[in-house]
């Protein structure tokens, strides 16, 4: 448990270890207020078990003389004052229990956040390595395994500890003798099933990490397919899955209670057994009034009654500690990255210096492959994207169009190679200054369960977007006339997860106002008019060229008789430049070329 505890110094902040430190603080004074309350109950039982102490105990008499008190009145203020002790404590532990959440819920907050920028700001081939499911699970499941599966139970632990502590400085006093004998047979049950079950418990443990991530990917690619699911009416097989998964899942946790509770019912028969065998100690052999008996037991009772839900308290916080520490320690690491990664690189709200592109961009002797892969997926001699051109990309599937996009983007980078941007080179100093001057339409965007008008201008606070922007970038890609005509609130209309209230082509639209709508020097068009058909493509076309004021635009597509309009085509093959030229140059000087756009048409 000390690995543990130090580990989890190791992610927290100053202000968190502050936090923890005034957690353990009430904790402590929790544990003594516990005693505390006991003490005061002391006086009361003494006296209400042998009424002759009130007229021998001097502190008794002076109290009762100074307020004139009676025997039964003394009683009653004792009670008082107990009652009086007895609420300041119940008061502390609402505190106590308040606080601990507060804390908890502070750091969860702190480290999902820190997580999720983590991620976020991860490259673009990191994201490639590591499902989405995977990434979502962590932020939302496992990393609060950290707060339930490590810091709250070490505190809770050492809340126990402090009252069973306390309490037990009661009985030392009283009966040390005793005291020890029923300590060392309750430890001894619970050493010895903590040893037998701590097998067990890593067994669940083990499994709860990969059911989660398994849950998580059945219900993420169950949503994402949901149409196929419809049409091929295979519900049965998504719902069996995750069934089989929840029922394993579930009979586990069953167990791990029942292992966690149990010990508590050999103990109470254990605890029962002592007492019975106390009492006949005390009658036979310690004590020959049966009133000193009494109070005696009434001592133990009530100090038993604070330290055994303590000691069970104690073993079910380690089991727990053992239960959730597969899984923590599988996002261990990545939570150590994220606490790093949030000291030296906050996300920047805004890039205010956007490079401008007024020149060329310069591929020489680029060579790209992907992580974990000896492949050569494009290789670039000298290729140069003049501004304010229209270019056009095609190739083959395959061919290594997405990959030569990645790179103008800066999503990827070369592993051979340099890339320009106006004789600059493109490194890691003006890679965010160059993004930010792109607008990006992917085949198939991301469009949120929002309005059209926030769609459009997506990222931008909502008293910052510029509505007749919007309605004119609407208008250049040719959805306004479904958005007034169609929609019965217009821009306003909310048109679900994903655009599923939209048509393929319409979504397309969208995606393409939405770069429209951010007018930036460099559009890209990644098969972004696929689900369009030849006429308004072509309408789209023409009146993004018609608005194309110092700004470039490269398309990416398999419909050749796009690209007649492009200034200068890039033609790949397998990873390389097969040719470039414009439409009517490569129609008539390379037979691949004109093969392809006879497949085409």
């Amino acid at each position: 448990m000390i690995k543990d505890i130090s580990k989890t110094f190791n992610i927290l902040n100053k202000k968190e270890k502050q936090n923890l430190f005034f957690l353990s603080i009430t904790k402590l004074l929790s544990g003594f207020m516990d005693m505390i309350g006991i003490i005061s109950i002391l006086p009361f039982l003494a006296f209400i078990s042998n009424e002759n102490l009130m007229n021998q105990n001097k502190i008794v008499i002076k109290i009762k003389n100074y307020f004139e008190f009676e025997n039964s009145e003394m009683i009653i203020f004792l009670a008082a004052v107990s009652l009086s002790v007895l609420l300041i404590n119940y008061i502390f532990k609402l505190f106590d229990i308040w606080y601990d959440a507060y804390v908890n819920q502070k750091i969860f907050v702190s480290l999902s956040t820190k997580l999720f920028d983590y991620y976020i700001s991860r490259p673009y081939s990191y994201h490639l390595l590591n499902s989405t499911n995977e990434l979502l699970e962590k932020v939302h499941v496992k990393i609060n395994f950290v707060v339930i599966g490590i810091i709250q139970p070490i505190f809770q632990i050492f809340g126990k500890a402090s009252t069973a502590f306390f309490i037990t400085l009661i009985l030392l006093k009283l009966n040390a003798e005793i005291l020890l004998t029923m300590l060392a047979a309750i430890l001894l049950i619970y050493i010895l099933i903590f040893r037998t079950l701590i097998k067990r418990m890593t067994i669940f443990g083990n499994y709860l990490s990969k059911s989660s991530q398994m849950l998580f990917k059945i219900v993420d690619q169950a949503f994402k397919s949901i149409k196929d699911i419809k049409i091929n009416h295979n519900e049965k097989f998504y719902s069996d899955k995750f069934s089989r998964m929840q029922k394993i899942q579930n009979m586990n946790n069953v167990k791990r209670q029942f292992y966690i509770l149990s010990p508590k019912v050999f103990l109470e028969i254990i605890t029962f057994t002592l007492g019975y065998l106390l009492i006949i100690y005390l009658l036979t052999v310690k004590y020959n009034s049966f009133s000193e008996v009494i109070l005696t037991i009434g001592i133990f009772v009530l100090c038993f009654q604070k330290i055994i839900p303590s000691i069970q308290g104690i073993y079910s916080d380690l089991s727990e500690i053992k239960y959730y520490r597969p899984s923590i320690e599988k996002i261990y690491d990545d939570i150590k990255s994220a606490v790093k990664h949030d000291k030296s690189n906050k996300i920047s709200p805004e890039i205010k210096n956007i490079l401008k592109f007024t020149n060329k961009i310069k591929f020489n002797n680029v060579k790209f492959k992907y992580l974990k892969s000896e492949k050569v997926v494009l290789d670039l001699k000298d290729l140069s994207i003049e501004a304010n051109d229209f270019i056009g990309i095609t190739g083959k599937s395959g061919s290594g169009k997405s990959t030569l996009i990645d790179l103008i983007t800066g999503l990827l980078d070369p592993v051979e190679g340099e890339i320009l941007i106006d004789k600059k080179n493109f490194n890691q100093n003006i890679k965010k200054s160059w993004q930010s001057n792109i607008a990006y339409v992917p085949q198939q965007s991301f469009i949120a369960d929002d309005t059209i008008t926030k769609n459009i201008a997506l990222g931008i606070n909502e008293d910052k977007i510029n509505t007749n922007k919007v309605k004119n970038s609407a208008k250049l890609a040719k959805l306004d006339s479904f958005i007034e005509n169609e929609l019965p609130l217009k821009y306003n209309t909310i048109i679900g997860e994903n655009g599923i209230r939209l048509s393929g082509g319409q979504r397309q639209r969208l995606s393409i106002a939405r770069a429209l709508y951010s007018n930036l020097d460099l559009l890209i068009l990644d098969e972004a008019t696929s689900s369009l058909d030849s006429i308004t493509e072509y309408q789209i076309l023409e009146s993004i060229l018609n608005n194309k004021t110092n700004k470039t635009i490269i398309m990416v597509t398999h419909r050749l008789s796009t690209l007649k309009e492009c200034n200068k085509i890039i033609f790949l093959d397998k990873g390389k430049i097969e040719a470039i030229g414009n439409y009517s140059e490569l129609i008539t000087s390379n037979s691949k070329f004109s093969e392809l756009a006879r497949n085409k048409s």
